[in-house]
């Protein structure tokens, strides 16, 4: 994590999502993978976005069933509607 971050367990803990915050500047940015990639790709990016002196805090996430959060085994956990309401 190029000592820029901090990983966390997630602040969800019901939908066991997981996400790591770094930076600490005012602005606040929420990095959102498409589907089927987890938050990792975001890692080379991350430097740029929230080393020092950028102004910002960038938090990226797991979605659902990708990565590090957890996998429900009920497809209804799915939706766009649900992956909308994580991200909240």
């Amino acid at each position: 994590e190029g000592g820029i971050g901090e990983e966390n367990a997630s602040a969800k803990d019901r939908q066991g999502l997981y996400y790591r915050v770094y930076g600490n500047g005012p602005q606040k940015v929420l990095m959102v993978m498409g589907l089927s990639a987890s938050s990792a790709g975001w890692e080379y990016l991350l430097p740029f976005l929230a080393g020092n002196g950028s102004g910002y805090t960038v938090a990226v996430f797991d979605n659902r069933g990708i990565g590090k959060s957890l996998s429900p085994n009920d497809t209804e956990q799915y939706s766009m509607r649900i992956f909308a309401a994580d991200t909240i």
